[in-house]
């Protein structure tokens, strides 16, 4: 009769999300990940595979559990008002200290550039769904006549994505942190009219 596990594997996977988002990849040893998640390296390469396949399930993980909920405010309720909700939500997560480590996935795509293919579909497919929930966003926003029916809704996306990936960057470090802030500010100030 085959053992019973002794952990929880979407427990283990979750702190191996936050050590990666923490530390790197190429900063964490699976020492520190056997550790973080409380398993042998038997129960972790039977169950996850390599470090890199573990790698690959977090960055899917961190999207699917801790970042699309958030950015389901930009599809519903969408327009003005879920861009509102949307940078509240960024703002206290930023008070809070969670933006502290930035973002799994642009760290993960600063770290691999060039590097890895799979990492490189997980960083698409994520950035992909972010930048369609920010489209989204800017169509409500059209129609709802808080922007020109004229305006360029995948500029207007980039534009916001790339404003909101910088703010996350900033929320990194002590020194930047402010400023972050003040910008997050603007732009809700910005969005809200």
């Amino acid at each position: 009769m085959p053992r019973a596990r002794a952990f929880e594997p979407d427990k283990a996977l979750e702190s191996a999300m936050l050590l990666f988002w923490r530390q790197g990849y190429d900063a964490t040893s699976v020492s520190d990940l056997t550790g973080a998640m409380g398993i042998n390296k038997f129960s972790l390469y039977d169950v996850f595979g390599d470090k890199r396949s573990l790698f690959i399930r977090t960055l899917e993980t961190y999207s699917h559990e801790w970042s699309r909920p958030r950015l389901k405010l930009l599809r519903d309720p969408g327009g003005r008002e879920g861009l509102i909700r949307f940078l509240d939500l960024m703002d206290e997560d930023r008070r809070k200290g969670n933006l502290r480590d930035g973002c799994l996935i642009l760290n993960s795509l600063v770290e691999f550039v060039g590097r890895d293919d799979d990492v490189a579909v997980a960083v698409r497919s994520h950035m992909k769904f972010v930048e369609d929930s920010f489209k989204t966003a800017v169509a409500g926003m059209i129609e709802e006549g808080a922007l020109p029916d004229d305006t360029d809704i995948s500029a207007r996306a980039h534009h916001l994505m790339t404003l909101v990936q910088g703010i996350i960057a900033l929320s990194k470090s002590k020194a930047t942190s402010r400023i972050a802030a003040s910008a997050l500010r603007d732009i809700r100030t910005s969005v809200a009219g």
